[in-house]
């Protein structure tokens, strides 16, 4: 039965004044009454405190562009301006990640070039895992034709209990294109970190 995460605090409450007002004036016939009220105080606090470690975190960042990119056929990674990091500490052994921006508009340059956004997670534990979503822009034609689309991936992943995960978001470029370089805009990259039970 879902919990009203409202309600909890006030039942608990009135569980714990109603044991106080009932503790010396109960006869002892009525111990097993005293203690089933007080389980169901312990129960409600275990529940509240489980529902505050089912959170969100998230970070997002501004526009920016990669610049030319070396037509080496390799991929290259670029942080945003303003670093896409958060950590989040998950207590279910649970957490749902999803991360992307809100166009990857890419210049392929004469041949063809690859866009992607990257998230590396890792944990004191040594837990790491790595996820990525990309878009193939194969436009064979001259430089200046722009391909944009936007990029998401969203996983759930098992993940060490109780220790801090450390999630950084990077942006990739490919490219085949040796005369004229491509180039990438990632417009609004984000990452959120979600909690969840299993």
């Amino acid at each position: 039965m879902p919990v009203d995460e409202a309600a909890v605090p006030r039942q608990l409450e009135e569980l714990r004044r109603q044991i106080r007002e009932l503790g010396p004036s109960v006869a002892k016939s009525f111990k097993s009454t005293v203690a089933k009220l007080q389980a169901q105080a312990d129960d409600l606090q275990a529940q509240t405190e489980h529902l505050a470690g089912l959170i969100t975190v998230s970070s997002g960042g501004a526009t920016f562009n990669t610049g030319s990119v070396p037509g080496d056929q390799v991929f290259h990674y670029f942080d945003a301006p303003t670093p896409l990091t958060l950590t989040v500490t998950a207590a279910t052994g649970h957490v749902l990640i999803t991360i992307g921006c809100g166009q990857a508009t890419l210049d392929p340059g004469e041949t063809s070039a690859i866009a992607s956004v990257t998230v590396q997670g890792s944990a004191p534990s040594g837990w790491q895992y790595s996820i990525t979503t990309s878009v193939d822009a194969r436009l064979y034609s001259t430089a200046g034709r722009l391909f944009g689309v936007p990029l998401i991936a969203s996983v759930p992943l098992d993940v060490p209990n109780n220790e801090p995960l450390t999630f950084t978001v990077k942006f990739g470029v490919w490219s085949a294109s040796t005369t004229n370089l491509a180039t990438a805009q990632f417009d609004n990259g984000y990452i959120n970190a979600q909690v969840i039970d299993a």
